[in-house]
């Protein structure tokens, strides 16, 4: 996730931007992969839904932010960077 995020700031072009984008997904699909299993088996047996419950409550309270992001990726009184 840190060297997606690396890549993406500095990104000078299209191509980059996606490489980086690609370098980022997989991080977090190993990060929304090992997370839970790592929640389950250390935490206490009377919080373990809530701990479990908190990761998916976390990434789906997110997506709408990111779909706006993505959606309307710069203010209009700013020049689009990577066109």
């Amino acid at each position: 996730m840190i060297i997606g995020a690396l890549l993406q700031s500095t990104a000078y072009s299209r191509a980059h931007m996606i490489v980086a984008r690609i370098v980022s997904g997989v991080g977090m699909g190993f990060i929304n992969s090992t997370v839970p299993v790592f929640q389950a088996e250390f935490s206490p047996k009377a919080t373990r839904g809530l701990c479990m419950s908190s990761l998916h409550l976390t990434t789906t309270a997110n997506n709408p932010r990111c779909l706006h992001a993505t959606v309307n990726p710069q203010p209009r009184h700013l020049p689009r960077l990577l066109d």
